[in-house]
Order: structure tokens, then C-alpha cells, then sequence
């Protein structure tokens, strides 16, 4: 699917997994004249209705989505949703995205696992061949980790067993083919706790060292932990301090606490040295994030 500036807008606006379309600011300026109120197109036929990959259903499903995400945007989430079905139903991969997000996250919905995992799953559908670098890569890529973890946890309400190993391939999917992070950091942990029954710290250290090098810092820490104590790679303590610091300084949250204490401890037990290292470096690599 190619992305024209209305629809960059869109996307902008209802994209909330911390980063944006490239081309959202690019078009804005021609987009605010975009009048959300005009009237949807109708269809002109049933033969055209059953043509789901007419030029006609694309234009539909297009103008459905930017109607809903501006909704979405005034606040108005249950014309949002409704709008966003109707452009999925049409075979829109970007509001079915958005709908999986929503059911996700509870945000304008009830949380409900059960049709995010199915929203979802028609994205990694449609994304077969979608290119690594192209405009929708990311949401197909956050679409196969978000069902990556719902294999890792299963879901009761649709009968969805565990399973790791099936976990640990669509991951490796994600992260290989999309570079997605949070699939290296996944794939990391597993190979880091032996999740999927195979435990590889030189493995681990591989995928956690690509995510942290794209700021990742779950990855950091477990990276920068890892490299400290020398547990099953090389020792490598100013590094390792470097990487925990760096991962601090973007912990939130309670669920982020364990990176505190690691990079606490770490620090309280490097040498006067290592230390100076460590910060330093930290600070370079903080300045290279910042300009990405």
C-alpha cells in the first residue's frame, strides 16, 4: 500500500508506539485543508463491492480511515471504531493495525486480547510481501511481535495454547526480515532465560546488542548486565556499565525498576576507572541517539 500525504496524516495521528511516518510532516500543510465531514463515496454496485482489490475498494477503505482517524483524534472513539471496522473490512491493513492496537492497549475499547490477536493477524496477512523498507513495514512488524506474545502467554478466550518455539520463529521473522527491536530484544530474552528450550547467551547478546544499538533500552540493560558480570560472554565491565547507564536514563515506571538496581549495583561495583569510561562513552552515545 502506498501512503499519500492525507493518509501520512492519518497515520501520524494514531500512531502512538513512539514513532512517526516520515512523511506525515512532509504533507501536513496540503492535508489540513482535508474536509473529515464530506460525505463517504458510495458504492455504485454489488459487483464492485465484491472486488476487494479494485482501485474503487482501495479509494473507499483510504477515505474511511482518514475519516476515522480524524475522529479518533477529536475524541469521538466510537465513531473511530466503527470507521476503522468499516476501512478494515474493506481490506485496510493500516485501521486494521489501528483496531488491534485499540483492543490492545484498551484505549477508546474495552481491552480485549482476543481481537487484537485477530486484527493482527490480518496485517501479517496482508504483509507477505511487503518490503523491509517500505511505509507499512512497521505496523506489520509490530503486528507479528504483538502476536509473537501472545503465543509466548496464550489466550484462554480463543483457545490459544503456549508456544515458545512458534513464539521464537515469528519473532525471528520480524527481527530478521524488519530489524524490529522490540522482536531482537524478544528474541534476546528467549535465548537469554532458554524460553523455547534452548539456552544461548552468545545468541542472546546478539539479537540485545542490534536492538540496544537502535535504543532499545530493555535491551541495554540486559545487554549492559550481561557484558558486566561476564555471564556467558566476555567480561567486559566498562561496556557493560555503559550500556545500563544509557538504558537508565529512558527507564520509566515501575516495570523498569530492575534496570535502576542492575545499573546501581554496577556501578557501586566498577572501579574508579571503569567508571569514567563508561560515562564518557555513555554520553557519546546518548548525543548519537538523540540525533537519530
Amino acid at each position: 500500500m502506498r501512503i499519500n500525504k492525507k493518509t501520512a496524516l492519518a497515520l501520524a495521528i494514531v500512531w502512538s508506539a513512539g514513532f512517526s511516518v516520515a512523511q506525515a510532516d512532509e504533507g501536513a500543510q496540503q492535508t489540513r485543508s482535508f474536509d473529515p465531514t464530506a460525505p463517504v463515496i458510495e458504492r455504485p454496485s454489488a459487483a464492485e463491492a465484491l472486488a476487494p482489490h479494485s482501485e474503487y475498494t482501495k479509494d473507499l477503505a483510504e477515505d474511511l480511515f482518514i475519516r476515522a482517524a480524524s475522529a479518533y483524534f477529536d475524541g469521538d472513539y466510537g465513531t473511530a471504531l466503527a470507521t476503522f471496522e468499516k476501512a478494515a473490512e474493506n481490506g485496510h491493513p493500516l485501521a486494521q493495525w489501528k483496531l488491534g492496537r485499540m483492543y490492545q492497549e484498551g484505549d477508546g475499547v474495552g481491552a480485549n486480547p482476543a481481537e487484537a490477536f485477530r486484527y493482527f493477524k490480518m496485517v501479517a496477512a496482508s504483509g507477505n510481501d511487503i518490503l523491509p523498507y517500505s511505509e507499512t513495514a512497521p505496523f506489520v512488524a509490530h503486528s507479528l511481535v504483538s502476536i509473537g506474545e501472545y503465543y509466548l502467554t496464550g489466550l484462554e478466550d480463543i483457545d490459544l495454547p503456549k508456544d515458545p518455539a512458534k513464539a521464537l520463529k515469528i519473532f525471528r521473522h520480524a527481527a530478521s526480515l524488519f530489524g524490529n527491536a522490540d522482536a531482537q530484544f524478544n528474541l534476546g530474552r528467549m535465548y537469554f532465560d532458554g524460553t523455547a528450550g534452548r539456552r544461548d547467551k552468545h545468541m542472546a547478546a546478539r539479537w540485545l546488542k542490534l536492538a540496544a544499538l537502535k535504543g532499545h533500552h530493555k535491551s541495554q540493560a540486559l545487554l549492559g548486565r550481561m557484558m558486566f558480570l561476564g555471564d556467558g560472554i566476555p567480561q567486559r565491565p566498562s561496556e557493560g556499565l555503559m550500556w545500563l547507564t544509557l538504558a537508565r536514563e529512558q527507564a520509566k515506571g515501575m516495570e523498569d525498576d530492575w534496570i535502576r538496581t542492575d545499573q546501581e549495583r554496577a556501578f557501586a561495583l566498577a572501579t574508579e576507572t571503569e567508571r569514567r569510561s563508561a560515562m564518557a562513552r555513555a554520553g557519546q552515545w546518548a548525543t548519537v541517539f538523540a540525533d537519530r
